[in-house]
């Protein structure tokens, strides 16, 4: 019986799906991949901080995924706009949805549409990771000495972290040539980072907190006072009844009894807590020029504690020249698959789309943008056990008649092999070794480069 699978989407959930789907059904699989851009590995390319090249290191098991000659790749392509999914599931015995989030969540506040200067973090990190979306977006303007973050996990200390470390320091990663000029001469000297709730409550894991009070020329600041506010009855729970939590706030102690040498620093990041936007000031230019925050205390149980407005408290306001909210990333639906539009997944049970036989999903657009690039390996093998089950019982039931995607693709898009992607590999990590100072690769930064540099025909629109 053979079975023909497709991959919509080559970041990790995409990439774990495939390997752990291959392993379990053996030589009678054969699986594509397509990705909607000329290159592969989705998050690991465009969303890892470009200093965290341990992290992306996965990419080398993936590869041993996409040398299996049971897997080809196709770049390039579309789902819903160059191939439909009723095609897709005409041409597969099974296709797999793991195409990740693509839009950042709004803050809803006051003027946060239509004001200059203020940025999604997935929008941000993918301007300095070179995601070919930016090649025509006019880049940050860091012409001001205040930034200011809205949000608490990894995320938001990667950009407040790429907003004060050492340009030099950044000049031997992967981080987009153009990015990395303007970083240069950057004005950013304060970056703020703000949380609705206290310390325990923050989502940064402590191998970020502790990298950002290692950064050269840079002091991390917590306030007394708004670390004490945070620490209810409630909250003391929480960090006794968690490893993790303790030893976050065991650095985060230190850190606040040690802000005021770290304040005469070069540069500055303040981790704020309790205190939520409202509203956001711009100029007669209509750029960001600061934020307005409510203080907050918390109520409730441990482990369920939420954040309200502390009477009497007056409203603050913080000034800034750019304003980045990192509260989480959000999915889009592609037409022809069920979507939960308050989830912002697709509907499914243990990877199985609901209602719909032949159809899965895994990674983010699963389960939400949450924890880390590993979590998918988990959330993969939970859609692969439901595809094998599938298989087992019949439900799914290979033909060996099914076509693939190839005959379904339209002539005029080039569509990129897995032999010109290695091309453009190649030839990125070759530019990256003539840099000066040499680095990891210099990435191409839009769709027509890289087309043009694996010699395939560029289209008007690209």
């Amino acid at each position: 019986m053979a079975l023909r699978f497709c991959v919509v989407g080559s970041g990790p959930g995409g990439m774990y799906t495939a390997k752990y789907l291959l392993k379990a059904l053996g030589d009678r699989l054969s699986v594509d991949v397509v990705d909607k851009l000329p290159t592969a590995y989705g998050l690991v390319r465009y969303g890892v901080a470009p200093d965290h090249p341990e992290v992306k290191s996965v990419s080398n098991d993936f590869d041993e995924v996409m040398a299996d000659e049971r897997v080809r790749f196709f770049g390039n392509v579309h789902v819903g706009k160059d191939v439909s999914v009723d095609d897709l599931r005409e041409a597969y015995d099974g296709v797999i949805f793991a195409y990740g989030a693509t839009s950042d969540k709004p803050l809803g506040v006051k003027n946060e549409e239509g004001t200059k200067n203020v940025w999604g973090a997935r929008a941000f990190v993918n301007w300095y990771n070179g995601h070919p979306e930016m090649a025509d977006v006019a880049p940050p303007m860091l012409d001001h000495e205040s930034a200011v973050i809205i949000g608490q996990g990894n995320v938001a200390l990667d950009c407040a972290r790429v907003l004060t470390k050492s340009v030099d320091e950044l000049a031997k990663t992967d981080i987009s040539r153009a990015a990395l000029e303007l970083l240069a001469e950057s004005k950013v000297r304060r970056v703020s980072v703000i949380g609705r709730r206290g310390t325990a409550q923050a989502a940064f894991t402590i191998k970020e907190l502790r990298e950002q009070t290692k950064l050269d020329g840079v002091g991390c600041v917590i306030d007394k006072d708004e670390l004490a506010r945070g620490l209810t009855a409630a909250s003391l729970e929480e960090i006794a009844g968690a490893r993790a939590t303790k030893r976050i706030n065991d650095l985060i102690q230190k850190i606040a009894a040690d802000s005021e040498k770290a304040k005469k620093k070069e540069r500055n990041t303040f981790l704020r807590f309790l205190l939520s936007p409202t509203e956001i000031l711009r100029d007669d230019t209509d750029r960001v020029s600061g934020i307005v925050l409510q203080h907050n205390r918390l109520e409730g149980e441990a482990n369920a504690q939420r954040a309200v407005p502390l009477e009497g408290a007056d409203l603050e306001t913080l000034d800034c020249g750019l304003l980045i909210r990192s509260i989480g990333y959000r999915s889009e639906p592609i037409p022809g698959v069920p979507f939960n539009d308050r989830k912002a997944t697709v509907d499914n049970d243990h990877g199985r789309v609901e209602g719909v036989k032949g159809l899965y999903t895994a990674g983010w657009v699963k389960r939400g943008p949450s924890g880390i690039i590993g979590t998918n390996i988990t959330c993969a093998k939970d859609t692969v056990d439901s595809i094998v089950q599938d298989v087992e019982s019949g439900a799914v039931t290979g033909t060996g008649q099914r076509t693939g995607i190839e005959p379904l693709l339209k002539s005029e898009s080039p569509i990129v092999s897995w032999s010109d992607y290695e091309r453009l590999d190649a030839l990125e990590r070759q530019r990256g070794e003539s840099a000066n100072p040499p680095a990891v690769r210099e990435k191409l930064l839009s769709v027509s480069s890289m087309l043009e540099a694996m010699g395939l025909p560029v289209k008007q629109s690209q």
